[in-house]
This record gives structure tokens, sequence and C-alpha cells, in this order.
């Protein structure tokens, strides 16, 4: 699963309470080889499937390890889904009464989209306060049951909002990839 992160806005920064509140949003990419999907157009906005799709495909599951609740990432009403046309098609046969392409799910990448605004737990070092430089991770993993079958992969990450905040400025933000065990 290829993952994008854009951090949209710091919500709040707790140093008594060692935590880091954000809004961002969770672009992931995945193929699946067991769906044919038909008639895709170039346009990838025009590929967003329904609400009755989206609940009958598989959707990746990960888990925002540093959370309080350990939330895991959702399929629902705010999620967006889509399709990125990217392999050929195929026709249909000729015993077929519509003319339709066919787009294999192993060429064809299903993107799934959605804002979260989660609290992180963080672990600050306030010796030098305030002259202290604070790192605070989000840590996104594979679902135990799923960790043999896929990989996390990073696909890029973004801060969208300010850099200087009311008591702090953001210095810098990077995306680590950090495989534990098999997933």
């Amino acid at each position: 699963i290829k993952i994008k992160i854009e951090l949209l806005k710091i919500l709040e920064i707790g140093e008594v309470a060692m935590l880091f509140r954000n809004q961002f949003k969770l672009y992931m990419e995945w193929f699946d080889s067991r769906v044919t999907f038909y008639n895709l157009h170039g346009n990838q906005g025009l590929n967003t499937l329904v609400e009755e799709e989206k609940q009958i495909i598989w959707t990746p599951s990960l888990i925002f390890d540093n959370t309080d609740q350990k939330v895991r990432t959702r399929t629902d009403a705010e999620s967006l889904i889509s399709v990125k046309r990217e392999g050929n098609f195929s026709r249909n046969t000729i015993d077929t009464v519509d003319n339709v392409y066919m787009y294999h799910g192993l060429e064809n990448p299903l993107e799934m989209s959605r804002v979260y605004h989660t609290g992180w737990i963080c672990d600050y070092q306030m010796n030098w306060y305030p002259f202290d430089t604070q790192v605070c991770s989000m840590v996104i993993s594979v679902t135990e049951d799923l960790n043999d079958f896929i990989t996390i992969e990073g696909n890029g990450h973004e801060n969208l909002g300010p850099v200087e905040l009311t008591q702090y400025f953001i210095r810098n933000t990077e995306m680590n990839i950090n495989l534990i065990g098999n997933g």
C-alpha cells in the first residue's frame, strides 16, 4: 500500500499532556487483482465509487499506533475511493449484449482518501524548554492479520498548514518508513 499524508492543520500541541492533535488527509493506493472495472474514464474523478461499491470491495485497515485508542482507518461516507486508469482494457466477448471495456484490478490501482482529526501521544523532552526542539511522530502500521500480505510504502507528504503557530513554529516535517517484522 502506498500512503501519502497531507498535514492540513496542527490543532494543539500539549506539552504537559504529551500530545499533538492535528487534521490530516491520508491517501492510500493499492491494487486488487480480484476486481475488474468497467468503462474507466481517463479522468480519475469520474471513476469514483458510490457508497454501495465502497462497502463491497476490500480496503486496507491501518492503525494509528501512537494514539490513545489505537484508532484505525475507516471506510465510510467521508472516504473517497476512486480508480486510476493506468492499464489497458480488454473488450467483452461477442456473446455479451453490452459493449464494455474491462480493466483488470492488477493494473489499475484504487485510491482512497479521507480527512482525520487525531491526537497523537508524544514523548516530549522538556529539559531545555523554552529553547528546545521537539519531535512527535505519527506512527501508522498494518493490522496484525494483514502483516504477512501487505507492506506500507511512502508516496510523499506535504505540510499544507501554517509553519508559524501562536506559541511554536514548525521547523521540519518528514516521512520515514520503518518496517517492523514482516510488514
